[in-house]
């Protein structure tokens, strides 16, 4: 008797292990067979980010019943890559994203890339970087070395992001302005000089035209000195007045009392 009891409870223990572990038993009303009947009901299953579900049909008749819904009962810590788990449904809720600052991490050059660092605010591991592009020259030019008649002057240029970056190009030399000075002859008394050009934007003088030949002053031309021809005395008459010697000057006119021609 004590082997027979033994042996119907292994059996029924065998039965149970048998049955579907995710099936719960329980109790509603079933329109096909128009009584409460007993229910059996699925594994819970995933619905949406809130809610689970589960759908129970009758034991009797097998038609669905009903398909109650529940919320989610949430294990765990959401990342930014992964969820929380259901202890139910075994569902995942959806992670909570990545929220990256930036920062500049690295300032950029006029030849060289920047850095900027993203840094996840829910997650400190989570960063990446991108670069900034370098910001290229920014140049200002200045004069300084003034271009001459003749010799070349100097422009630098020096970036505005970084003074270090510069770099000079030559202002070509101008050449000279020159005008004419006409010749001026000499006179009996005062000296003349030959023609002679002169610089307007340096005022050197030069002897030719290409400006070739600098001197210092014009080149003088002397005084010829007075061309004297006696015109002889001339004795009084009785109606007319008579005049002493004196020269006359052959190149400008001029009358003088002696040879010499001291005494106009």
């Amino acid at each position: 008797m004590k082997k027979r009891f033994l042996s119907v409870l292994l059996t029924l223990f065998m039965v149970l292990m048998m049955l579907p572990t995710t099936a719960y038993a329980d109790t509603a009303y079933c329109d096909i067979c128009g009584k409460e009947v007993d229910i059996d009901y699925s594994n819970y299953e995933y619905l949406n980010a809130q809610f689970h579900q589960r759908s129970g049909y009758c034991q009797e008749c097998g038609s669905f019943v009903a398909k109650p819904r529940s919320e989610h009962n949430w294990s765990g810590t959401a990342t930014c890559t992964s969820g929380q788990t259901c202890t139910v449904c075994g569902g995942t809720s959806n992670p909570r994203g990545h929220a990256y600052e930036s920062t500049v991490t690295i300032e950029p050059t006029c030849t060289t890339d920047g850095v900027r660092t993203y840094v996840c605010k829910n997650d400190s591991s989570h960063t990446y970087t991108e670069p900034i592009p370098a910001t290229e020259h920014n140049y200002e030019s200045s004069v300084t070395t003034a271009a001459a008649c003749t010799t070349d002057g100097v422009r630098t240029y020096v970036c505005k992001n970084d003074s270090s970056h510069t770099y000079t190009e030559p202002i070509p030399a101008a050449g000279h302005n020159l005008e004419k000075a006409e010749k001026k002859d000499a006179g009996c008394t005062k000296d003349g000089y030959e023609a002679y050009w002169r610089c307007q934007t340096c005022k050197k003088l030069f002897s030719d035209e290409a400006g070739t030949v600098e001197i210092i002053n014009p080149i003088e031309i002397k005084a010829t000195g007075h061309d004297l021809k006696a015109v002889k005395r001339k004795e009084a008459g009785c109606t007319e007045d008579g005049h002493e010697t004196y020269w006359r000057c052959q190149t400008c006119k001029k009358l003088f009392s002696d040879a010499a021609g001291t005494v106009e």
